[in-house]
């Protein structure tokens, strides 16, 4: 289940996701494609485990023969910062502020990682 959440005043830390499964990108990926309105995206499997942002680019339109139909990208491509906020991971879309916790995904705050 995805759930949209609420702006509140807890704190926040950048985090990374730990021990991604299948079950984990699989939320991540209907998060992120929910969030884009499109029906399916493609994320690598190691995305938000080492760094708390994802970017993601649209797909250049070509015509049936492989060529593409306009050679310059005027869209900024979509971004996504990943929280830790309390023991939740908070996906947040840059551009909409719209945040969505991360069910049956585990993160830790990125300062961890460093020490």
């Amino acid at each position: 289940m995805l759930l949209p959440l609420l702006v509140t005043a807890c704190a926040s830390a950048p985090a990374v996701i730990v021990n991604s499964n299948d079950q984990s990108r699989a939320v991540l990926q209907r998060v992120v494609s929910e969030a884009l309105s499109v029906d399916h995206v493609m994320l690598s499997p190691g995305a938000l485990t080492k760094d708390n942002l994802l970017i993601i680019e649209r797909s250049r339109h070509r015509t049936p023969s492989g060529v593409l139909i306009n050679s310059r990208e005027t869209e900024f491509p979509d971004q996504f910062k990943l929280f830790l906020r309390n023991s939740d991971c908070v996906l947040q879309h840059v551009q909409s502020e719209r945040e969505w916790v991360l069910v049956d995904t585990r993160c830790i705050a990125m300062e961890k990682l460093q020490r």
